[in-house]
């Protein structure tokens, strides 16, 4: 299956009482702004709505309760970026259960890999996710 992805798709906050509670409200007022304003999808969990500082309980409730608010007017994009292959699985697994579109990935962070490790890694992820794969890349060299 191939996502049609066009326009405005911004990466969205997590929006949280305290670290391990989500503020339900806040991300309802949330997404209904940013979905008033014109956006053509939203991106959830990236390094912008501090994905990778999540634990999986406030992840999973965020993507569940977003996509019950969204109810499919725009595509939701997951970042299902992750340390270990089998969390970023489970991540693409559970955004299919909840009704996003799309898992996005940038490179696994903290181990050092070579670029064959890389490319094998993201094969691998991409073959086996559920969803549209898109590939997040950010060249942290600048000249």
């Amino acid at each position: 299956m191939v996502l049609q992805l066009k326009g405005i798709i911004p990466p969205m906050i997590t929006p949280l009482k305290s670290y391990d509670e989500l503020d339900r409200q806040g991300v309802e007022r949330l997404i209904e702004h940013i979905i008033g304003g014109g956006v053509h999808g939203l991106f959830l969990l990236g390094t912008n709505g501090e994905g990778p500082s999540l634990s999986y309980k406030i992840k999973k409730e965020f993507l569940k309760l977003s996509c019950e608010i969204i109810k499919g007017r725009v595509p939701v994009l997951v970042g299902i970026t992750d340390s270990s292959f089998a969390g970023a699985m489970e991540m693409a697994d559970y955004s299919k259960i909840v009704g996003a579109d799309s898992v996005v990935v940038a490179p696994p962070f903290y181990f050092p890999t070579t670029e064959a490790e890389m490319i094998n890694y993201l094969e691998h992820l991409a073959a086996a996710t559920p969803l549209p794969f898109v590939l997040q890349y950010a060249n942290a060299h600048q000249d």
